[in-house]
């Protein structure tokens, strides 16, 4: 089954997109405030998208700082 493709035309539809209020809101991604009806920027994603990115792996300061010393939990 293919879907279709959903294309984010407007910051409002985004994932990203914390309404706040009436006048706009927030866009978690980026920190700033935006309004609902900007044309959205190239990190948006769709809200419901079946696709969604894996988290990166970020290594501990242990890791960093002593790679030779298993880390014990």
């Amino acid at each position: 089954m293919e879907y279709a493709s959903i294309n984010v035309s407007t910051c409002r539809f985004c994932s990203h997109y914390d309404p706040q209020g009436r006048r706009g809101g927030e866009c978690r991604k980026l920190g700033v405030p935006v309004r609902g009806y900007w044309r959205a920027c190239p990190l948006a994603m769709a809200a419901f998208t079946t696709d969604t990115p894996k988290p990166i792996p970020i290594p501990s300061v242990r890791q960093v700082m002593f790679p030779t010393i298993p880390e014990t939990k």
